[in-house]
């Protein structure tokens, strides 16, 4: 899956930003208010905490902690409220060098209130990426599931920023 972003995200300041609470997480949009909306998380480029579990070759059972170096990674939902099978565009890595590419929104929750996340498929490269993201308070789960040297999932897990914009 590979695209565009829709607009550069990093000149907000021609954004309008709208109703925010606590901490720098954004109220999710009604389905009454969602027009010319968009949200985005930015994860920064640094170190994601995580798990290895899975298989050697041999069937040794793993279960590892571990880590994984990433580059900024950024995400924009522009289709609101959320529907399975929209698109999102991902931009991982800072220009010149960054690489744009497109996921798929799998499922999401909301409660209406203050709880609310979505789970997104990427594929940038050979390996498909897992996403659960807490539109709320930016907290972002990765796995992958690779077999190399045997079977794994690694799990990893950021603090990022959500911020709810006018585009």
């Amino acid at each position: 899956m590979t695209g565009t972003l829709p607009f550069n995200y990093k000149t907000l300041s021609i954004f309008i930003f709208i109703t925010c609470f606590g901490y720098g997480s954004c109220a999710l949009a009604s389905e009454n208010n969602t027009a010319g909306v968009a949200i985005i998380v930015v994860c920064e480029k640094g170190k994601w905490e995580g798990q290895r579990v899975g298989f050697t070759d041999d069937g040794v059972v793993e279960n590892d902690s571990n880590g994984q170096q990433m580059e900024e990674t950024v995400f924009i939902f522009q289709q609101l409220p959320f529907e399975k099978g929209g698109t999102v565009f991902v931009r991982y890595g800072e220009e010149p060098d960054n690489k744009d590419y497109t996921g798929e929104i799998r499922y999401s929750y909301s409660n209406g209130i203050d709880k609310a996340y979505v789970m997104i498929e990427t594929k940038p490269e050979q390996i498909m990426e897992n996403y659960v993201i807490d539109t709320i308070s930016g907290n972002v789960i990765l796995s992958v599931t690779k077999s190399l040297f045997g079977m794994y999932k690694d799990v990893f897990t950021k603090k990022c920023t959500t911020k709810m914009v006018q585009t």
